[in-house]
């Protein structure tokens, strides 16, 4: 009980507020329906420069800062995807937060364009004597750039195409668009895929990458419901179409969704016009049925008449 009194209730308050950043970003990292592999670099130096020591900082703040800092330097180790993942993102491609790391993300994509270029272009791009000309802008536009003027959009006239493998990364550099934290980074990337064909296909290699190994973690996790003392002699690849079919039920489930609403929309639409058809049918029959009973009311009194005339004179007769 001693211990607890001893504790200081300040100190433990500051400690939790600092810490705050860290478990969402813990959070962003374990998320299993988006992307992840692009907010590595920029949730690092966020976090680096979080713990950043303060004049006016406790000194048990500045402990669990030296100590946190060090811990990010060696677990949050980046390698080339981190860096090709945030530069094909149009909201980080600039590395405002980190400017001395934006060139080497720049050769770093370059690298991996070149690899996925087809041989012949490659050999046709080299064999060319004349000096290599990228994709440039024309006198009265050219100017020394600054970072944010960079983002500016270019006129398509002002756009020289050239021959290089790097023509699609120019243009990228040169696309001016933003997005925001809850638009979709792929469905941007599929609406530009024909403007962008080979980073379309990095993206769809690397941005599949999760962060961390939570979304792993769970699928072992959810194999023990699979495998089971009774359930043994599962093959793997039957075993990895349940996991597959377990992760994505959700999304399959909203993809069916749609048409099954059609379809049921449909069935109701024809269970209306067939209520409404067997009710016009019925009205219709009562309406007849109405109309002949009628008829036979007004004959039988005719007939009814015609035999009291009758009767009368049969009477007169007799008489």
């Amino acid at each position: 009980m001693n211990d607890y009194e001893s504790i200081d209730n300040d100190l433990l308050s500051s400690i939790c507020l600092f810490l705050k950043p860290f478990e969402e970003v813990i959070e962003q990292f374990s998320s299993d329906t988006k992307p992840t592999i692009y907010k590595v670099l920029p949730f690092k130096q966020y976090l680096l420069s979080h713990c950043k020591i303060h004049p006016d900082d406790h000194d048990g703040i500045q402990q669990v800062k030296i100590f946190l800092e060090k811990r990010i330097q060696d677990v949050l180790i980046l390698h080339d995807v981190h860096y090709i993942t945030t530069f094909l993102h149009p909201s980080f491609k600039n590395f405002d937060k980190c400017p001395d790391l934006r060139a080497k993300a720049i050769d770093l994509t370059k690298n991996e364009l070149m690899k996925r270029q087809p041989s012949s272009s490659i050999i046709c791009s080299t064999n060319n004597k004349s000096p290599v000309r990228i994709a440039q802008l024309d006198p009265q536009t050219s100017s020394p750039k600054t970072l944010l003027s960079q983002c500016f959009d270019t006129s398509k006239n002002d756009l020289k195409l050239s021959t290089t493998p790097y023509d699609e990364l120019e243009e990228y550099m040169a696309f001016n668009v933003r997005l925001s934290e809850n638009d979709d980074i792929l469905l941007f990337w599929l609406n530009h895929k024909m403007k962008f064909p080979t980073l379309f296909n990095i993206i769809q290699d690397f941005y599949a990458i999760p962060a961390s190994n939570t979304t792993i973690e769970r699928l072992f996790s959810s194999s023990k419901n699979t495998i089971t003392d009774k359930r043994t002699r599962l093959g793997t690849e039957k075993i990895n179409k349940l996991l597959f079919l377990q992760k994505n039920l959700n999304l399959l489930k909203e993809i069916a969704k749609q048409p099954v609403n059609e379809a049921a929309v449909t069935v109701t639409k024809r269970k209306m016009v067939l209520q409404s058809s067997c009710t016009s049918l019925y009205d219709n029959q009562e309406e007849l049925i109405t109309i002949t009973s009628t008829k036979k009311l007004k004959l039988n009194e005719k007939d009814d008449i015609i035999f009291c005339e009758d009767d009368e004179e049969n009477d007169v007769e007799f008489f």
